[in-house]
């Protein structure tokens, strides 16, 4: 029984290395760049969000920009469900790689998504620590 299940490990050896390998640089960076990112949003965002309207011109470098967000928060949101299984903070860095894309929804979903305790409380907590006021949700 147990000589398959070695057999097996050995035979994917390598692919088990990678991921673990690729599983602790995305443990480092979003132990990085989390923080940053609830650092730079506004205490009011989750309640000012539909106030922010796109740009009424769409130039090369919008457009160029706006591309450039949604591919950053695809990969999170990618990364952050990798991290669900692996060692990571995969719920925070969905939730970062949700505040960065941009799709039909989102306002409705992100303040679905914050309203959650124990959301809401680990990037409440994430402030605090930055002393930052904790984010004002309706």
């Amino acid at each position: 029984m147990f000589d398959g299940l070695i057999s097996t490990l050995n035979h994917y050896q390598s692919l088990l290395v990678w991921l673990g390998i690729g599983s602790s640089v995305c443990f480092a960076l979003s132990l990085i760049a989390i923080p940053m990112v609830i650092k730079r949003l506004p205490a009011d965002y989750f309640v000012t969000a539909a106030l922010r309207q796109a740009p009424a011109t769409l130039s090369f470098r919008c457009i160029l920009v706006s591309l450039c967000k949604n591919l950053v928060g695809l990969s999170l949101i990618l990364a952050g469900l990798v991290m669900l299984i692996t060692p990571g903070q995969g719920i925070l860095t969905i939730i970062v790689g949700i505040l960065l894309g941009d799709f039909p929804g989102k306002l409705r979903f992100e303040r679905w998504l914050i309203a959650q305790a124990p959301v809401k409380q680990s990037l409440n907590w994430i402030r605090r620590k930055q002393k930052l006021a904790d984010f004002i949700i309706e």
